[in-house]
Formats: structure tokens, C-alpha cells, sequence
């Protein structure tokens, strides 16, 4: 399911659907900074919605 709220906080798997890409690929994005990442504890992790959004929209640094 896919929000269209900037403030939803999106799963991996949501991450995966969203930009079309692998688990690995969604794990690097987080791992490089390319996204904006909220830790519900040590093995939670969310997306913000909004910053799927800039990085599809290209106005995410590399």
C-alpha cells in the first residue's frame, strides 16, 4: 500500500515498489545518506515518504 502523505513513513518493502529497485539497492540509498531514515529500534527501519519523492524527482544529490 502507498501513500501519497509526504509524512508516511514507508517500510523497505514499500521502498522497493516505489522505485522500482532490489533490497540491496534500497539498503545503499540508506547506507549512502540518499534518503532520510527514521529507526523505530535496532531492527526498524522506515523511509520518510518525502524523501522517496526528492529522489525520484532527481533533487537528491549523488
Amino acid at each position: 500500500m502507498t501513500h501519497e502523505n509526504p509524512d508516511y513513513l514507508c517500510t523497505i518493502k514499500e521502498m522497493q515498489s516505489l522505485l522500482s529497485v532490489g533490497r540491496s539497492k534500497c539498503w545503499e540509498l540508506i547506507g549512502a545518506g540518499r534518503v532520510e531514515v527514521v529507526r523505530l529500534g535496532q531492527r526498524c527501519t522506515r523511509i520518510k515518504r518525502s524523501s522517496i519523492d526528492r529522489l525520484i524527482a532527481g533533487e537528491v544529490r549523488q
